[in-house]
């Protein structure tokens, strides 16, 4: 790990903390998720695929990872997001940061955007592509849409393939992920 200080100015107007989100305000997703723990657990079980190439992504992947810059100046210029969090600590803990103890969240499962290397993760080593998707290391962003701004967003930001809605902040305190047949079930707590 390398961890470094970076310091810039930003006007008022366009700073983002980690606010608490409210009830209905959406959760907002800049890039793929569970691409890092993907990469890393096909690589340490010796899972390569055949062709050199495909292994060299998987090391490039984890060894130099790319921000979601172009995303992260869209939502920055179009001043309609609450909040932020970068998820290199993982879904979990934004999820844990956004909620304090004041709203829960629903989450689309279908929703979630896997990185293939997730997918492909799961499907040779067996794993749920779920618990892929809500690891660490992802340089994905998490944003909180208030309710008043999401056609806004859908306006400004919907065409772009880097952002998606994937789930909504309720008044119960309950952090749940719905599959597609309504079964709901507990996300963990960090």
């Amino acid at each position: 790990q390398v961890v470094g200080p970076a310091s810039g100015v930003v006007a008022p107007e366009c700073a983002l903390g980690r606010q608490y989100a409210r009830p209905g305000d959406k959760l907002v997703i800049a890039g793929q998720l569970g691409g890092f723990v993907g990469a890393y657990s096909l690589l340490k079980a010796g899972v390569f695929p055949s062709d050199s190439l495909s292994t060299k992504e998987l090391l490039e992947y984890i060894s130099n990872p790319r921000p979601q810059l172009e995303a992260a100046r869209l939502m920055r210029m179009s001043r309609i997001v609450s909040g932020a969090c970068d998820l290199s600590d993982g879904l979990v803990d934004a999820l844990e940061i956004f909620c304090g103890d004041s709203v829960g969240i629903k989450i689309d499962s279908s929703a979630l955007p896997l990185h293939p290397f997730a997918m492909d993760a799961s499907a040779r080593l067996k794993l749920n592509p779920l618990n892929l998707g809500f690891g660490v290391g992802d340089w994905a962003i998490a944003y909180v849409l208030p309710s008043d701004q999401i056609s806004t967003f859908s306006h400004r930001c919907g065409k772009s393939t880097h952002l998606k809605i994937i789930g909504e902040f309720t008044e119960d305190l309950k952090k749940t992920l719905v599959d597609a047949n309504s079964n709901e079930f507990a996300i963990p707590a960090t």
